[in-house]
C-alpha cells in the first residue's frame, strides 16, 4: 500500500465551507492582490542591486507596489468600522501586505483561503498538506539559482553587454525570491508552533531577508550619485554585489538542506507505510481472532449441551 502523496483535508475542511459576510469576496481579491504587491515588491529590490540598472524601472515597480498598498490597510479599517473580528493576523496583512495571503477569515478566524482549494480550515491536517505540496516545487525553484550563478561566472563579460540577459536573470532571481516568501508566509500562518518553524527554517529567513537588507543598506546611492561622491558610490555598487552572492550562497545551501530532508521525508513516508500496512494486518487478526473466539464458544456450548443427560420419564412415574 503506497502513501497517498498529500494528506488528506479533514473532514471539516473538506465540506466546503463558505463564509457568509465579505469574506466570500475579498478573501480571494486580497490574496491575489498580495501575490501581486509581493511580485512588484521582489522586482523592486532585485533590480536594485544591479548597478546598472535605471532608476526608472527600479522605481516603475515601487510606484505599482504604491498604487495598491492603500488597499490593504483600507480593507483592515472597513472590517474594522463593521465591527468584524480582526486578528494580529490581519493587522499585520494592513502593515505588511506579503502577510494578507496568509491571514484567516474574519468570522471563525479558523478558515484561510487557498488557490484551487477555496476556504481550508487550519490544522495539522492543512499544515502537512502544504508541507507536502511545497516539497517539490521548492526544490526545482532552489535549483534555478545554478543556471545564474553558472552564467555569471562563465559569461559574465556577456551579462556585462547583454541588458536583456541581465533582465532575464533579474527576473528569475524575483521569482525565487517571491516563491520562497509565499511559502514562508502560508506555512508560519497554519502551524501552530510558530517559534519552533522560525528557528528550523532560519536559513528560509535569510533568503527572504537579505535583498531587503541590501536594499536598505544601498538606499543611500541615489543621494550619494547627486552628490558625486564617486567612491562612496563604487564602494555601494560593490556591496550590493556581495550581498548578491551571500544570497546565492544561502539559497545553494537552503537547496542542499531541502534534498536532504527530501530523503528524510521518504524514509519517513516509507515507514509510515509500513506502519499502515502492519496495523491493517493487526486488524485483520484480530478479526479473525475475534470470530475464531465465537466459533469456539457456540461449539462449546453445542457440545456441552449434546453431552447433558436426559431424565427417563418411566423411572420418574416409579419414583412418584
Amino acid at each position: 500500500m503506497s502513501a497517498c502523496p498529500y494528506p488528506r483535508i479533514s473532514a471539516a475542511a473538506s465540506a466546503g465551507w463558505q463564509p457568509a459576510g465579505l469574506d466570500r469576496t475579498t478573501g480571494p481579491l486580497m490574496f491575489w492582490a498580495s501575490i501581486l504587491f509581493m511580485v512588484f515588491f521582489s522586482l523592486m529590490l532585485h533590480l536594485e542591486l544591479d548597478p546598472q540598472v535605471s532608476g526608472e524601472w527600479r522605481w516603475e515597480f515601487a510606484r505599482l507596489a504604491a498604487s495598491i498598498y492603500w488597499i490593504f490597510p483600507a480593507e483592515a479599517a472597513l472590517y474594522w468600522l463593521r465591527g468584524d473580528r480582526l486578528t494580529p493576523g490581519h493587522w499585520l496583512g494592513a502593515l505588511l501586505p506579503m502577510f494578507r495571503s496568509g491571514a484567516r477569515d474574519h468570522e471563525a478566524a479558523e478558515y484561510i483561503w487557498l488557490p484551487l482549494s477555496g476556504w481550508r480550515k487550519v490544522d495539522s491536517d492543512l499544515e502537512k498538506y502544504l508541507a507536502v505540496f511545497f516539497r517539490w516545487p521548492m526544490v526545482v525553484i532552489a535549483i534555478l539559482v545554478v543556471p545564474i550563478v553558472a552564467v555569471e561566472l562563465l559569461a559574465g563579460e556577456v551579462l556585462e553587454e547583454n541588458l536583456l540577459a541581465r533582465r532575464g536573470l533579474e527576473v528569475l532571481t524575483a521569482v525565487i525570491w517571491v516563491a520562497f516568501t509565499l511559502e514562508f508566509i502560508l506555512m508560519i500562518s497554519v502551524t501552530p508552533k510558530k517559534m519552533k518553524y522560525v528557528l528550523k527554517h532560519w536559513l528560509e529567513i535569510l533568503v527572504i531577508a537579505l535583498p531587503m537588507l541590501a536594499f536598505l543598506r544601498t538606499a543611500r546611492l541615489g543621494r550619494l550619485a547627486r552628490l558625486k561622491d564617486l567612491s562612496k558610490t563604487v564602494r555601494a555598487y560593490r556591496t550590493r554585489g556581495l550581498y548578491a552572492r551571500w544570497w546565492r550562497a544561502i539559497v545553494a545551501l537552503e537547496l542542499l538542506d531541502r534534498v536532504q530532508r527530501l530523503d528524510l521525508d521518504n524514509y519517513l513516508a516509507n515507514l509510515e507505510d509500513q506502519f499502515e500496512e502492519k496495523k491493517e494486518e493487526l486488524t485483520r487478526i484480530e478479526q479473525k481472532l475475534e470470530q475464531t473466539r465465537k466459533e469456539l464458544a457456540a461449539k462449546q456450548a453445542s457440545t456441552s449441551t449434546a453431552s447433558t443427560p436426559q431424565a427417563n420419564p418411566t423411572s420418574l412415574r416409579r419414583a412418584a
